[in-house]
C-alpha cells in the first residue's frame, strides 16, 4: 500500500500606502498576508512540524531617512505526529 499524501492550501496576501490621508499619514502603509494548509491522505500522519494556519501583518511608517515597522505573525503552532523516539528505537 501506498503512502501518498497530498498538501493543499490557499494564501492570500493585501498591502496598502494611504496616500489618501493627510500628509503627516502619507508616509503609512499597512500588509497582511494568510496561509492556510490541508494535508490529507494515508502518509498524512508522517508529516508534523509545520503549522497548518498562519496570519502576518505588519505596520510601517517611512518618511524621509526614517523608517520604522512593526510585525506580528499569529501561528496554530506545529502539527504534531506520532514519531519513533530515535531511528532504532522500534515503536
Amino acid at each position: 500500500m501506498s503512502n501518498i499524501t497530498k498538501l493543499s492550501g490557499l494564501g492570500a496576501l493585501g498591502a496598502s500606502l494611504f496616500a489618501g490621508l493627510p500628509a503627516w499619514a502619507r508616509s503609512l502603509g499597512a500588509s497582511i498576508n494568510g496561509t492556510h494548509l490541508r494535508l490529507t491522505g494515508p502518509g498524512a500522519n508522517e508529516f508534523s512540524g509545520y503549522s497548518t494556519r498562519t496570519i502576518n501583518w505588519s505596520v510601517t511608517y517611512a518618511k524621509g531617512n526614517f523608517a520604522i515597522k512593526a510585525n506580528a505573525t499569529y501561528s496554530n503552532g506545529p502539527r504534531n505526529a506520532i514519531v519513533a523516539a530515535n531511528a532504532t528505537t522500534p515503536s
